[in-house]
């Protein structure tokens, strides 16, 4: 577990050790859009990835076509079967929506698809539970594309994590102020660490927050997210990816008018 002293004040809104490295393995797409993603190829039942789109038609049709590959950790394991969503950026912001799963060689094709290289395609894979994603874009004149998309079963072993960067942004709401923090964590393993939130002692960070904390919620980017506010502290339960990934919750803390008009 990682422990994270809390915010001694409002001024004190960011800090940042020295370096950074890119992502290993970067997921294409925010939580709360991966898990929407997530949630079609396995037929759970969520809202739209967005309120104002309602039901997403199919990718702009085409000559294109991608092939997505499973790839595990473990031969012995089962890919057939998984369910894999497919979904579609236009420039002009429309989405398009699909879905299928794999073969049993782990291995499913998205045919008769767009093949503009202007459009941004993001696949997506629930493996043990787990989301994994990819994203693929054809090049020019470039009708088929190979995505593989590498999964493994997930291990409750938090080591060689830390938390790299804190960032925070403060909006002033009448007598509250809202405090939006993004924690920058760094994995250096090969599997993704996932923990069970029914054990509220381990947890991949905690972070505490100060005592008038309220109003704690996930923010946009980690809807999905193991997150909880418990016992004055910022509990994560994962997943959390090789490399590096991006949490973000948000809280408010009161103010005194009075102090404020006075300062």
């Amino acid at each position: 577990m990682i422990g994270s002293r809390g915010a001694q004040s409002i001024a004190e809104v960011a800090f940042a050790p020295r370096g950074s490295r890119r992502m290993r393995r970067a997921l294409a797409l925010s939580i709360a859009s991966f898990c929407t993603l997530m949630a079609i190829a396995t037929g759970d039942s969520v809202a739209q990835h967005s309120a104002d789109t309602g039901s997403a038609p199919p990718p702009p049709p085409g000559p294109g076509q991608i092939t997505v590959q499973i790839v595990t950790d473990s031969p012995a394991t089962s890919i057939e079967g998984i369910g894999i969503a497919l979904y579609a950026l236009s420039p002009d912001g429309r989405p398009g929506l699909t879905d299928a799963v794999t073969d049993a060689a782990g291995r499913v094709t998205f045919a008769g698809i767009s093949n503009d290289p202007k459009i941004v395609y993001l696949v997506g894979a629930r493996y043990a539970e787990i989301p994994f994603g990819e994203r693929v874009a054809f090049g020019p004149d470039v009708t088929e594309a190979l995505v593989e998309i590498r999964v493994s079963t997930p291990t409750d072993q938090v080591t060689g994590v830390r938390i790299e960067e804190v960032r925070a942004r403060i909006d002033w709401m009448g007598d509250r102020v809202v405090v939006t923090e993004i924690l920058t964590l760094v994995s250096s393993g090969d599997r993704v660490v996932q923990l069970s939130e029914g054990d509220r002692d381990e947890t991949i960070f905690l972070r505490m927050l100060p005592e008038q904390a309220r109003g704690f919620s996930a923010g946009a980017s980690s809807i999905g997210d193991g997150l909880a506010f418990t016992e004055g502290g910022v509990r994560f339960f994962g997943p959390l990816y090789p490399g590096e990934q991006h949490i973000e919750y948000r809280y408010s803390l009161p103010v005194s008018l009075d102090a404020a008009a006075s300062g």
